[in-house]
């Protein structure tokens, strides 16, 4: 009777291991599928549940790399906002771009780009190659330039020197018509669109 009892035991104890085995790989193959098509936060919910049944590595390392993921999705999308943004309420109304105008609008898109460059593009997920793809864009590369030139942080003096001496008025004209040209590369960058599974998110 004792042998048939622990046998009994033993056997429970068996299955209910083989149980939270299946139920961790119903959950990790679920998570593996939401992070496939960009469902982020279902994926991080699912691999914490995992890992609530049984630590693993290599399953900490799934839910480490989708958080990153989560992450830079976010930080991307803060920055395609930021473009969008000086395109709408600087760029709208070419007619009276200042100086001042100008100043307002690099002092978005400094911390932007800033942002952008912090993030690396050599992974192996879309929005890492998103990522690549932008900084790699001629749109890119020239309004980063423009940003980080010593021209824009000098557009107060140019106002003040504007208000002052009446031949400067044609320094921001020149002023004004650039960022109008840089304006175009604002825009396309603004228009770049995060790849679709993201979009949800």
């Amino acid at each position: 009777m004792k042998k048939f009892l622990f046998l009994l035991i033993f056997t429970a104890l068996i299955l209910s291991g083989c149980n939270k085995e299946a139920q961790i790989q119903d959950y990790v193959s679920q998570a593996d599928k939401y992070r496939k098509e960009g469902r982020l936060e279902d994926a991080i919910s699912l691999y914490n549940k995992a890992l609530d049944i049984k630590e693993d590595n290599k399953i900490r390392n799934k839910l480490r790399d989708t958080e990153a993921e989560k992450e830079t999705v976010e930080k991307v999308k803060s920055v395609l906002d930021t473009f969008t943004e000086v395109e709408k309420y600087y760029l709208q109304d070419t007619d009276y771009i200042s100086p001042t105008t100008i100043e307002e609008a690099t002092d978005k898109l400094r911390p932007a780009i800033d942002e952008l460059e912090q993030l690396d593009g050599s992974g192996s997920t879309d929005i890492d190659s998103f990522v690549q793809q932008i900084k790699d864009s001629y749109d890119y590369k020239i309004v980063k330039e423009y940003v980080e030139s010593p021209v824009t942080n000098d557009s107060q003096t140019m106002e003040d020197l504007g208000f002052v001496f009446s031949d400067f008025q044609k320094l921001n004209e020149v002023g004004a018509g650039l960022f109008k040209i840089i304006g175009t590369h604002i825009e396309n960058i603004a228009n770049m669109k995060i790849p679709d599974k993201y979009q949800k998110n």
